[in-house]
C-alpha cells in the first residue's frame, strides 16, 4: 500500500480517501477480528506479529463498596467524587439558554471536525 502524507496527495486522491475512509477503517477492523480469531483458536502465526495480552480497563467492580470503604477511612464526597459539567443531553434546562446564545452566533461546540 502507497500511503502518502499530505500534500503529496492530489486533490481527487484526497476526495477519494475522505469518501472511503470509514469503510476503510471498518474493514481493517473486519481484518483485525478475523487474524485475531484465527491466532487464537487456531495458533495461526502471522509474519512479524504476535499475539499479546490486552490492557483491561481499570474500573471498580463494586463502585458503592469503593465510597464506603473511603468514607469509613475519613475521605469526604469532594475527594472521592469527580464533579464535570453537565452534558447537553442531561442539561435540559439549560437548552434553552445555550439555544439563545448559538442563535446570536456564539459557538460553544467547537468547530467541525468531520467530513460527510
Amino acid at each position: 500500500m502507497d500511503f502518502q502524507k499530505p500534500p503529496l496527495p492530489t486533490d481527487d486522491e484526497i476526495v477519494e480517501v475522505l469518501t472511503t475512509v470509514d469503510q476503510l477503517m471498518s474493514w481493517a477492523k473486519d481484518v483485525q477480528e478475523f487474524a485475531l480469531t484465527k491466532a487464537m483458536n487456531e495458533n495461526k502465526q502471522w509474519p512479524g506479529m504476535k499475539l499479546v495480552e490486552g490492557r483491561g480497563s481499570r474500573k471498580y467492580s463494586d463502585e458503592n463498596a469503593v465510597v464506603e470503604a473511603l468514607s469509613a477511612a475519613g475521605y469526604d464526597g469532594n475527594v472521592i467524587y469527580k464533579k464535570t459539567i453537565n452534558t447537553i443531553t442531561n442539561g435540559k434546562e439549560f437548552k434553552i439558554i445555550l439555544l439563545i446564545i448559538v442563535l446570536k452566533g456564539e459557538s460553544l461546540f467547537g468547530t467541525v471536525n468531520k467530513f460527510v
